[in-house]
């Protein structure tokens, strides 16, 4: 078949761009719907299937737990849960209790201030002043005593006694101007009194202002020759400065004196030599009135007098410095309060005699008793008193303070 010419032309008609109408097919939306109500009809009729039984865990034996070293932090969650556990308390019941006990605290912390400034404001200011006076106080006494502590010492510093220990210590000061009279007054007044338990003794140290102003104590050839302005030279010359004048509770306050001397040959002729004054000079300090005995009707007896020659010329020098002392220095009678005063009584003398185990010189009374007594108690020592109990008392303490003295291990 031969090829046709193309047509042109009006009449032409070109078929490749002729539309045809194309034949319906089913759209996506429509599909859609067709599965939506199948599933939907598939859903319902469909049933679940079952699921799988679990398979049973195997049972494990319990494990010991070991105790551990380090003990459990303690909380106050703990400490609530052992409470509730122990005491059946309820979480709410302490939460409440807890809740008022913050409650009644914040109220006493605003109270306080309020109680401080408008309750008492005249409470604070008065502890206020109370304290400033006691500040004010304590500073006056720490001024007062650091000026004490600057200032010189005027009180004498009482020494340790000499010789023998004692129970108690009285000062007496003099000073040069004091006479002889008054100073007797004084340490008769002393003796007196003292008041010390029976036996004990007690010292009574004699002071006096050096040039400085400072209290020493008065050494025994300066005391002695004040007191005693009869003593002879050499005993004053041979003391030692030492001396104890003391006194002893025994029927009565009783006087002693401890001195010392260097030379027991000198001592012992020159305390022969004293016996012709030594009453009337240590008077009225050493004065003894014994106790009154049951019979008064005797009249006094003079002791016996000494054979040997020291003995006689010391009763005649006695006699002779009595008359003339007479007039400025007043003489120890020892007559004893039973006797009547009419009656005569001459003063007795010194004799020998042992008391105590040891060789004393004594003034016997009327009816026996001794009125006055010295003797060595070694080569140095000497001891003046006006009984023979104090004689005893002073080799007591003397024993003693020898045996305190002795160095450890001996």
């Amino acid at each position: 078949m031969e090829d046709q010419p193309k047509q042109t032309g009006a009449s032409h008609i070109d078929l490749s761009k002729v539309l045809l109408p194309k034949k319906d097919a089913p759209s996506v939306d429509s599909a859609r719907r067709i599965n939506a109500g199948v599933l939907f009809e598939q859903e319902r009729t469909a049933t679940l299937p079952e699921p799988p039984k679990p398979e049973a865990a195997p049972v494990l034996a319990p494990q010991k737990q070991e105790p551990s070293l380090v003990k459990p932090l303690q909380t106050y969650q703990g400490d609530i849960e052992s409470v509730v556990g122990e005491k059946n308390i309820s979480v709410v019941s302490i939460a409440a209790a807890e809740a008022d006990r913050r409650g009644m605290s914040k109220l006493q912390d605003s109270a306080t201030p309020l109680n401080q400034e408008t309750g008492r404001p005249w409470l604070r200011k008065l502890l206020m002043v109370g304290a400033g006076v006691v500040l004010l106080c304590v500073a006056g006494g720490i001024g007062f005593y650091i000026y004490l502590a600057f200032q010189p010492v005027s009180v004498a510093q009482q020494s340790p006694a000499p010789f023998i220990l004692v129970d108690d210590t009285k000062t007496v000061e003099i000073s040069g101007s004091d006479t002889r009279s008054s100073i007797m007054q004084t340490l008769s007044a002393m003796r007196s009194g003292v008041e010390l338990a029976l036996g004990l003794v007690a010292r009574i140290q004699v002071v006096k202002q050096d040039a400085l102003g400072a209290l020493q104590e008065v050494s025994a050839p300066e005391f002695l020759q004040t007191l005693a302005p009869r003593i002879p030279p050499e005993l004053v010359r041979t003391l030692l400065p030492q001396m104890l004048l003391g006194v002893h509770s025994y029927d009565e306050n009783q006087a002693f004196m401890l001195i010392k001397a260097d030379s027991y040959e000198t001592a012992y002729s020159a305390m022969l030599a004293w016996e012709a004054t030594i009453q009337a000079d240590l008077s009225p300090l050493f004065v003894r009135t014994p106790a009154v005995r049951a019979r008064t009707d005797l009249p006094p007896v003079l002791p016996a007098a000494t054979s040997s020659a020291s003995s006689t010329s010391a009763t005649s020098s006695l006699q002779a410095t009595t008359t003339s002392a007479a007039s400025t220095t007043p003489i120890s009678t020892s007559t004893p309060a039973a006797i009547p005063s009419a009656t005569p009584f001459v003063q007795g003398s010194f004799v020998d005699q042992v008391v105590a185990n040891r060789d004393a010189r004594v003034v016997l009374g009327p009816e026996g008793d001794i009125l006055l007594l010295w003797v060595f108690l070694d080569r140095s020592t000497i001891l003046i008193t006006t009984n023979d109990a104090t004689l005893r008392e002073v080799i007591s303490r003397l024993s003693q303070a020898s045996i305190l003295s002795l160095p450890p291990g001996q």
